[in-house]
């Protein structure tokens, strides 16, 4: 979908006198190259996982963290007894919700709309409906794709990752895109979605990702109803004639905003919110201490870069299998966490190290100062001409997955001597002596959000020059 507004969305139905839905698909049909048989049965397809996602919800299952899992169930049980406030749709939307955002959390198929961590809020608000026999799947589809379009003007505007934005970006824009689909459902005009879209959200602007314990859990789960009957409520005043004062577009520039002013604590990281409460901070501990698999590593005393890399690598080798993968990336927001997943395809047996470069074609670089910036692409000129290392383009960057074989081969000929950098040539150094073990290298492009990092570098740009360039010098003499 080309859709880079709501206005040129709504512009396009009204200029070619069709549906809102019609012209979100003849865009799709555009850009994808498909057939309309094939995106409707695609689409089709989505509507049947979520239906099929609240049917095989299981009431006795938890997550297994033990922190979700049986509370759609509750919602039921006191809907049919008739304890809840609301009609029957309100108390279903939010049993929907519910099953959905649980199924997510006991890593059950689902449906990302738009995210996994916000699957529970479109599902919940068009289930209810068809059951009732008031939308065929005809109409469903239909509204699946007007929620489609707004969802694709929010990510190419704004964005839909909690690591970004905050939760306003995963559940704020699945109540937005909800209440579109609900509006369009019940027959409002495109300006009526769009004025549907920019109320719901609107109402959840600011809204933080603080997961507790790093888990799509708590307090996700629940907001996922909250967007559910976000959408629900706005959808209904678009429909009665109520307008937005602020354009739907201008709501989405607004969170993308909102999103980059959020402290980086407030983004997904675990560090504030809930996640920072006494209780949010005693069960990431517990559940750290109940699976194995998981651990909190803190140093007394700062060790600096390189202190932390050969701790990293030595609990990850205590700690792993045959097959695990390590991911290393910097604590101070300029990694998104979102390229892992290209680094991730990228690697095979015979690329046993995946960089996040920023010399690879498509890579950018946001908010580098520019003595940083001439450091940078000075240095990877330098330590090309003498450690050429075959596949590598950036030997700084320390964003990279690594496979547990190739971090064994260092370990076995180099052992506690691996890293024995403490300044940022140790993400060169260690690049240097795994490629002299066997090691081979492939490269994705990603975007450096430098400008997202808070407080002054406290690195000693001289130094750092200095130490680094004696560094190559000695590993290219020594190996």
């Amino acid at each position: 979908m080309a859709f880079l507004s709501c206005e040129e969305m709504l512009a396009a139905a009204r200029s070619q006198k069709i549906t809102l839905a019609e012209a979100v698909l003849r865009s799709d049909l555009e850009e994808s190259r498909l057939t309309e048989a094939h995106s409707r049965a695609a689409m089709r397809h989505l509507w049947q996982v979520m239906q099929a996602t609240s049917q095989e919800y299981d009431p006795t299952q938890r997550s297994r963290s033990g922190l979700s899992g049986g509370d759609a169930a509750k919602v039921e049980q006191a809907w049919q007894q008739g304890r809840l406030l609301g009609d029957d749709y309100l108390a279903a939307v939010t049993a929907e919700a519910l099953k959905t955002a649980e199924c997510n959390a006991c890593m059950k198929r689902i449906v990302a709309a738009p995210t996994a961590g916000s699957c529970g809020v479109l599902p919940a608000v068009l289930l209810p409906l068809a059951r009732a026999g008031q939308a065929d799947e005809d109409a469903v589809c239909d509204a699946l794709y007007v929620a489609a379009g707004f969802g694709q003007v929010i990510a190419a505007r704004a964005t839909l990752a909690g690591a970004e934005g905050g939760c306003q970006a995963e559940v704020g824009a699945a109540s937005a895109m909800a209440a579109a689909a609900l509006c369009n459902l019940k027959g409002g005009t495109p300006e009526q979605c769009a004025a549907a879209a920019a109320m719901a959200l609107g109402n959840l602007l600011g809204l933080v990702c603080d997961p507790v314990a790093g888990l799509v859990e708590v307090p996700c789960i629940k907001r996922n109803v909250v967007g559910a009957v976000n959408a629900v409520s706005c959808a209904n005043m678009a429909l009665a004639g109520v307008d937005y004062a602020i354009p739907c577009d201008e709501v989405i520039d607004a969170m993308g905003r909102v999103g980059s002013l959020l402290s980086p604590d407030l983004r997904e990281t675990g560090q504030g919110g809930l996640a920072a409460t006494p209780t949010g901070v005693k069960i990431a501990r517990q559940l750290a201490q109940e699976q194995a698999r998981v651990r909190v590593i803190a140093h007394a005393v700062n060790q600096n870069l390189g202190g932390v890399v050969k701790t990293a690598i030595g609990d990850f080798l205590q700690m792993s299998q045959s097959g695990d993968l390590m991911c290393l990336m910097d604590g101070d927001d300029t990694h998104k966490p979102r390229f892992i997943h290209g680094m991730l395809a990228k690697i095979t047996r015979e690329k046993q190290c995946v960089i996040a470069s920023r010399y690879q074609p498509g890579a950018r670089v946001q908010g580098l100062q520019a003595s940083r910036k001439l450091f940078s692409d000075g240095a990877r000129l330098y330590y090309t001409l003498v450690l050429h290392v075959p596949g590598v383009k950036d030997y700084t960057c320390g964003y990279r997955v690594y496979t547990r074989p190739a971090l064994q081969a260092g370990v076995a000929r180099y052992g506690q001597a691996l890293v024995e950098k403490k300044s940022f040539a140790c993400m060169m150094e260690l690049l240097y002596k795994l490629y002299r073990c066997g090691c081979t290298f492939a490269e994705v492009p990603f975007t450096l959000y430098y400008d997202s990092k808070e407080g002054e570098s406290k690195m000693n740009l001289g130094k750092t020059i200095r130490d680094s360039f004696l560094t190559a010098l000695r590993l290219r003499v020594r190996g």
